[in-house]
């Protein structure tokens, strides 16, 4: 399967949040999606990354337009000192979104301990 890795923001300067220390979601993001694309090509996919020049909504299109099965957008995000964890979204509606999405937390908190804030759609 050819799955789409869109690191959020960049778009004209977007750096998303940015933390106390200066560090901005989207250098955290970039990372990230280096480091899951190296694991979706190692279990056997191929990974495309999204052009982080285009808005979020023009990358879902050009992931789909170049044959993407699937497409995972990080974020970090930021929220008051009290909001922990992690969750996943899905397109609404999306019941093999809904399930991956299932998946990627279980794998997440069990891997990391962090708090599972549950499934969005």
């Amino acid at each position: 399967m050819k799955i789409a890795i869109d690191a959020g923001h960049g778009k004209d300067g977007d750096p998303g949040a940015v933390g106390p220390s200066g560090l901005k979601e989207a250098e955290v993001t970039g990372t990230l999606a280096g480091i899951l694309g190296n694991y979706i090509v190692c279990i056997g996919h191929e990974a495309y990354l999204t052009d982080r020049s285009l808005y979020s909504s023009e990358r879902a299109v050009k992931a789909a337009e170049d044959g993407c099965g699937l497409l995972i957008s990080l974020h970090i995000n930021a929220g008051s000192s009290q909001a922990r964890g992690v969750e996943a979204w899905f397109a609404h509606g999306n019941e093999e979104g809904k399930r991956l999405g299932s998946a990627v937390l279980g794998v997440l908190t069990a891997e990391t301990g962090a708090l599972s804030r549950g499934g969005k759609g």
